[in-house]
């Protein structure tokens, strides 16, 4: 998302944009090593755009540095921009995830644009320790899809721009997996070794 006095009306204008100006342009993250950090330098690596992060003490700070004009951009959590979305005080360019989100279905992915190859999205998960019984573990996914099909939980997932889901452990499991091997792809291009 960017401040709405940026002159870029896509990402791919953004990545433009960035290159045109002698400096580059500020965005705002919550630090090294954070998720929104790494949205932000696999784009500036894949479109390379020249982009100077900016650290904050929280996704809000980050995003209100947005709104004020401080910083350019940010890639926010949903959470983190809920808010200012609605309201109109940033305007948002793409999505960070492999599909579209239902809050906003008229944005376009990173991806869709041919401007990534990795998706950046978040996700909690329940572990358990290594050796617990099996039917320990199915219970336990048994109690998760059905939290993830109770309408209140959908509710209260979506005010903050996130999606109630849930998989199996064997799905799980593959898409640990996948993750890792994405992640190691995407450190590796932007000059992080595992």
């Amino acid at each position: 998302m960017v401040n709405p006095q940026v002159k870029a009306g896509t990402a791919g204008e953004l990545a433009a944009l960035s290159k045109s100006v002698p400096d580059g342009l500020s965005y705002g993250t919550v630090g090294a090593g954070g998720l929104m950090q790494f949205a932000a330098e696999i784009f500036r690596v894949k479109t390379g755009s020249k982009f100077t992060s900016v650290p904050y003490r929280g996704g809000a700070l980050a995003t209100a540095a947005v709104v004020t004009g401080e910083v350019q951009l940010a890639f926010s959590n949903m959470s983190d921009a809920m808010g200012q979305l609605a309201a109109g005080t940033v305007r948002p360019l793409a999505i960070t995830t492999a599909k579209r989100s239902p809050h906003m279905p008229d944005i376009p992915t990173l991806i869709e644009l041919g401007l990534v190859d990795y998706p950046v999205e978040s996700w909690n998960a329940l572990f358990a320790p290594a050796g617990t019984p099996q039917p320990i573990i199915a219970r336990l996914a048994e109690v998760m899809a059905q939290m993830a099909k109770d309408p209140e939980i959908q509710k209260r997932m979506s005010d903050f721009g996130s999606i109630a889901v849930a998989n199996t452990p064997a799905e799980f499991t593959q898409m640990l997996r996948e993750e890792t091997d994405q992640w190691a792809k995407a450190l590796s291009a932007i000059g992080l070794k595992r």
